[in-house]
């Protein structure tokens, strides 16, 4: 499966981990399995971590972006103050990522979009500890930081 996405920190978290070749429906369909979850459990979230450097091809319409920043802002009903970061080494990525960003302009979350998976992961630790104050964060280290 292109598209990984597991919990970490006893539920505190999740990454998602996008690697290969992702079609739009793997994309819509792992993406808004996730988001409408056990509300329980995504209310716990403080953080989320989309990791796009294993991604090889990735093209997503302007609709289906638009569709997921609605998923999202709804999602923030439920959980109105996690922090979001992605990781999107790659031009495209970053400008798709980009674009969500912005599509999601109402979202109360924060959200960030890097190039560099190390510094994702330190803007999160920071975040998560300035708001929450939780400390050693792991992430569920992959041994790709």
């Amino acid at each position: 499966m292109p598209i990984e996405i597991k919990d970490v920190e006893n539920g505190l978290g999740n990454l998602i981990i996008v690697n290969g070749v992702v079609t739009e429906i793997e994309f819509v369909e792992a993406l808004q399995r996730h988001l409408t979850q056990n509300p329980e459990k995504f209310r716990r979230y403080r953080f989320s971590l989309t990791d796009l450097s294993e991604v090889t091809e990735l093209n997503l319409s302007k609709a289906v972006i638009e569709e997921h920043s609605r998923a999202c802002i709804r999602s923030a009903e439920v959980n109105p103050d996690a922090v979001v970061a992605v990781v999107a080494p790659q031009d495209l990525q970053f400008g798709l990522s980009r674009m969500w960003e912005i599509l999601s302009n109402e979202i109360s979350w924060e959200i960030c979009i890097f190039r560099r998976n190390e510094e994702a992961r330190t803007w999160v630790r920071e975040r998560v500890k300035e708001k929450w104050e939780i400390t050693d964060l792991t992430m569920g280290c992959t041994g790709r930081q």
